[in-house]
């Protein structure tokens, strides 16, 4: 529900976030 609403607020910060989470699993 956070996603949605961080989405809904800002696409291209919901994007980063994606990117963050990508680089931290490696």
């Amino acid at each position: 529900m956070e996603t949605l609403k961080k989405n809904k607020r800002s696409p291209l910060k919901y994007l980063e976030d994606a990117i963050q989470a990508f680089y931290a699993k490696q």
